[in-house]
């Protein structure tokens, strides 16, 4: 479980708002026409957002390095801060936007300095990073991800071969158990070491040096393991010359090839990406420093390697990431009269190797971008990107698809139509909003609308069937792609006219209230018509158990902001509240909102403005009409509880224990569906609090009611007096017959 709420959590850090599209390729130099994903999964990204920076420090630039996608909505860079130390930061994206942590400095270590150049996560969760330590050894570092947070051990040195002290520039991890690193040692030569993870911890073979090729020694600069036995390894000999080596596993065991020279045609290079075992595209630069792909194809036990299209006429590429054999993203720069900006190509796999797409340009937020370093892709149209501004301050930039869902709609019902109105998503997914879908439901009849700039948007579905329940639906097109649908809007029923219903509160019913001795406060919400019925709305009585339903409503709502799942046991504590009214579990779950003050904080973001909490939470002060706001945030689409946490609550309300389902469920007849909570106790000798709260749907009827009572001389005289209204708001709220006027 968490910590006890202490005030409302809030986001933190870099917030990324970033754009891509799903398009088809086009030669270099041709124009990239958006499209959506072929039926083959050719999707590939458009473009890509904005670039932000990654804060360590107040005016600190941060250089970030390497990054590892294993997931579509996860991503962590590493690099290293303006003191020389290690640092890692960690995306996650929710909905389209990225939120990016503050680079943190590793701990321990010799002093905790250092340089992380490579990272490379096999699982979502467990990540190993590559890099120098402040003694100039090669060295490594292990990160688990644990409910929510990034926990990184310290720099560990790496065996060294003979030459002594070196440097590591890369890993690749197969496995969540095995990986491979390359680097140079103390001599310049291009050094291997592999890591395997056992129960003590991550063990790693000493740095071996990899045979030369005839020109000499020469450092390794990035690696790739297409499968759990199977790495390419690329960098540059002594002559400057791209070299390539590449290794098969047997056991626990690697041979590695030679270096074999790609010829004077590759001044060196720097990048390397394998989709299979058999299939790698590595990127570098030539001798006047523009940049060259080269793809590689094994048959047997034997590599061949062939030049590709350049992806753009003046670039310099630094870094490619291939997801499948059929999509690469390569990245780079190119020289502008301010140094250099930023770019990126898309290459995808045609015969005789890949074509590539024009370079496109990555915007930076807030000054001029600077060259991108690395990339990832977790997905074909999920990929992210590091690198630097002109500023110096190291920026990362990531993809989207689409927009964020709608989250509110609202429907008014006319003569076989319904007038829809809803406001833009809360994320655009980077590129503007271009047009509107509305679809009802039943029937799917639609209509469309193009966006009219960020206020409230309208559009009006005809040809509906007068009498019939409807619900609508929303989706945001971007030209990127289409949202997913909306929450649903409140039912509505179309009809030429709107006859009003007559208050379930009749003047004998108002009467018997009156002349009762126990007080009586009842309100009834008809989702429908969007009337609302009260009796004695001012009377402020205890919650007794019915505050159990507050509770959950804070506990969902606090998931929802911490972006966490519900786990087993407090879901298990959340079903012993409400199914069966279990005080224990109440009392863990209030502590865990942060008792008093937490709750308060929901009740004020809900509306809650009669509810006055207690810090003994059946002492809770209420009104029935708060009671039917707290209901309708589970049984209608509001802002504060999500579809997710509505449909949780909905099924532990509608599936309380027999000796609790009494109250609001008298009356409705045994098809309707009736979702409540109940709650009381004896306040003192012959005076009992008695409520019952609920959700009515059914037979026609679509209702939230709140019955309160006080004051009764048993609890067999407030339950009586409960039944008896529910039973006649059952009965007043009935579909009237058209014949009949």
């Amino acid at each position: 479980m968490r910590e006890p709420m202490r005030g409302r959590r809030r986001r933190g850090h870099a917030v990324v708002a970033l754009a891509a599209a799903i398009t088809g390729l086009g030669a270099w130099g041709s124009p990239v026409v958006a499209a959506k994903a072929s039926a083959r999964g050719l999707a590939t990204i458009a473009r890509l957002g904005a670039a932000v920076p990654v804060f360590y420090g107040a005016g600190a630039h941060d250089v970030l390095d390497a990054i590892s996608c294993a997931r579509a909505q996860g991503c962590v860079v590493v690099g290293a801060d303006p003191a020389g130390r290690a640092v890692v930061s960690a995306g996650t994206e929710d909905e389209g936007r990225w939120t990016w942590s503050a680079a943190a400095a590793l701990r321990g270590g010799l002093g905790g300095s250092g340089r992380l150049a490579g990272v490379s996560c096999a699982t979502p969760s467990t990540c190993v990073a590559v890099g120098t330590d402040v003694s100039a050894q090669g060295a490594t570092t292990f990160g688990t991800l644990h409910r929510g947070r990034w926990r990184w051990t310290a720099l560990s040195a790496v065996p060294s071969d003979p030459t002594g002290s070196g440097s590591l520039a890369a890993v690749s991890c197969p496995t969540a158990v095995s990986c491979v690193a390359v680097g140079a040692d103390a001599a310049g030569q291009g050094i291997v070491t592999t890591g395997t993870r056992t129960e003590a911890g991550w063990r790693w073979s000493v740095a071996a040096a990899v045979t030369p090729d005839a020109s000499g020694s020469g450092p390794l600069t990035s690696v790739s393991c297409g499968a759990p036995t199977s790495c390419v390894a690329v960098g540059a000999d002594a002559s400057s010359e791209g070299i390539v080596t590449t290794a098969v596993a047997t056991g626990a065991s690697w041979t590695w090839s030679a270096a074999a020279s790609l010829g004077a045609g590759t001044d060196r290079l720097v990048g390397v990406s394998c989709a299979g075992a058999a299939w790698c595209v590595a990127v570098g630069n030539d001798g006047s420093g523009l940049g060259v792909v080269t793809t590689g194809t094994r048959t047997g036990a034997t590599w061949s390697w062939q030049l590709d299209q350049r992806p753009g006429a003046r670039a310099a590429l630094g870094a490619v990431t291939c997801r499948t054999t059929r999509l690469c993203v390569a990245v780079g720069s190119t020289p502008t009269g301010r140094g250099t900006t930023g770019q990126y190509a898309v290459g995808r796999r045609a015969a005789g190797g890949l074509v590539w797409s024009g370079a496109r340009t990555v915007p930076a937020r807030g000054g001029a971008m600077g060259p991108l370093l690395a990339a990832s892709c977790a997905a074909l149209d999920a990929c992210a990107v590091v690198g630097a501004a002109i500023s110096g301050r190291a920026v990362v930039a990531a993809s989207v698809a689409r927009p964020q869902p709608i989250r509110v709609v609202a429907a008014r019902p006319g003569n076989a139509r319904a007038a829809v109105a809803w406001r833009p998503p809360a994320f655009d997914g980077g590129a503007r909003i271009a047009s509107y879908e509305v679809r009802a439901y039943p029937g799917g009849a639609t209509c469309g609308v193009v966006a009219q700039g960020g206020g409230v948007q309208r559009c009006t579905v005809g040809h509906l069937a007068n009498g019939t329940r409807y619900r609508f639906t929303i989706t945001a097109d971007n030209g990127v792609g289409r949202s997913a649908p909306s929450a649903p809007s409140a039912p509505v029923v179309p009809t030429p006219f709107r006859p009003p219903v007559a208050s379930p509160f009749t003047p004998d019913v108002l009467r018997l209230v009156a002349a009762s001795p126990d007080v009586v406060s009842a309100t009834v919400y008809d989702v429908l018509t969007g009337q609302t019925w009260r009796i004695n709305p001012g009377s402020v009585q205890h919650t007794a158990s019915i505050v159990k339903l507050d509770i959950l409503a804070a506990l969902l709502h606090d998931e929802q902001v911490a972006h966490v799942t519900m786990d087993p046991a407090t879901q298990q504590l959340a079903a012993e509240m409400i199914e069966a009214s279990d005080n224990a579990a109440a009392q863990a779950l209030y502590v865990e909102i942060g008792q008093l003050p937490g709750i308060a904080a929901f009740n004020v973001l809900a509306g809650l403005t009669g509810t006055i909490p207690n810090w003994a939470w059946g002492d809770t002060g209420t009104t029935s009409l708060d009671q039917t706001r707290l209901v309708r945030l589970f049984a209608l689409p509001n802002q504060i509880l999500d579809t997710a946490s509505r449909t949780f609550g909905l099924g532990l309300l509608e599936h309380v224990e027999p000796a609790q389902a009494w109250g609001v469920s008298s009356g409705p007849a045994p098809g309707a569906r009736v979702a409540l909570k109940n709650g009381w106790y004896p306040t003192g000798p012959l005076d009992w609090q008695v409520n019952s709260i609920g959700w009515v749907d059914g037979e026609g009827r679509d209702y939230v009611i709140a019955v309160l009572t006080k004051d009764n001389a048993t609890f067999t005289v407030g339950e009586a007096t409960i039944a008896a209204l529910s039973t006649i708001v059952w009965d007043r709220l009935a579909p009237r017959d058209p014949r009949r006027g």
